[in-house]
């Protein structure tokens, strides 16, 4: 599977994901798995345990100045 390019829209939300991003205060990259969602009119990544329960602590908000990738992990399966 090839990582693409991750431009946030409402077309992606409820997807299954997992995704890679650069943290540029530590120099390192960083890997996330759940699900794309919108929170608080930001887009967030849910954790599938978090989904599960309805929580939204431990959310992931975007940043929208950095640049993301992401495999649609139902392609996989």
């Amino acid at each position: 599977m090839k990582w693409q390019e991750l431009e946030l829209s409402d077309a992606l939300i409820g997807m299954h994901v997992l995704v890679k991003g650069y943290n540029r205060n530590n120099g390192k990259w960083f890997h996330a798995i759940g699900y794309i969602d919108k929170y608080s009119n930001q887009f967030a990544l849910l954790r599938e345990e978090d989904k599960e329960r309805g929580f939204i602590e431990n959310v992931r908000i975007f940043n929208r100045s950095l640049s993301y990738w992401y495999i649609n992990i139902e392609e996989i399966k």
